[in-house]
């Protein structure tokens, strides 16, 4: 995908299995130490595609800084504009988007992407912040519990904003 993005995965770690996420996680401590885990089923249910935009999707949380800005925002709407941010990256920087497969295709249909929570036009999408995106969600609370019940992240998200040891997933 690119040097620097490989070089960010690289320095996440090796991941654990654990039962104590659902799905993927990165936690980051104040001493910046990382445990990046993994649910051994959720690993196992995903094709080459979907894991690279899992292990992708925590990567760029921690190479934005995201557990580390959410401050006293809402944490569960401060994960959702997260994500958003991410995955329009994925999709649109990296390429995801390209990826015609059929199972990769039903993997983003409830994935928290700008389709499926469209409070941005599409030109400006790639270029909000993550705090950006908090507004405008913040803005349309309606909108986001009508389609939340059908979104899934693809990562564990328990950011505290507080200075403990923050946690971080994929979604």
């Amino acid at each position: 995908y690119s040097p620097e993005l490989a070089k960010r995965v690289y320095h996440l770690g090796k991941p654990s299995f654990t039962d104590s996420v659902s799905t993927a996680s990165l936690a980051v401590m104040q001493n910046g130490e990382r445990n990046f885990n993994f649910n051994r089923h959720f690993f196992d249910s995903l094709n080459q595609h979907e894991m690279a935009f899992v292990i992708l999707h925590e990567t760029l949380h921690y190479a934005f800084c995201h557990p580390f800005r959410c401050q006293d925002r809402s944490p569960a709407l401060w994960n959702i504009a997260c994500d958003l941010v991410v995955n329009t990256f994925l999709l649109e920087k990296v390429g995801f988007a390209n990826i015609a497969s059929s199972e990769f295709r039903r993997f983003l249909e409830s994935a928290i992407t700008f389709e499926n929570l469209n409070i941005a036009p599409v030109s400006h999408r790639l270029n909000l912040t993550a705090e950006e995106v908090y507004d405008l969600l913040a803005k349309r609370p309606k909108l986001l519990k009508k389609n939340s019940i059908c979104l899934n992240a693809c990562d564990d998200h328990q950011w505290s904003g507080n200075g403990q040891d923050e946690t971080e997933g994929a979604g």
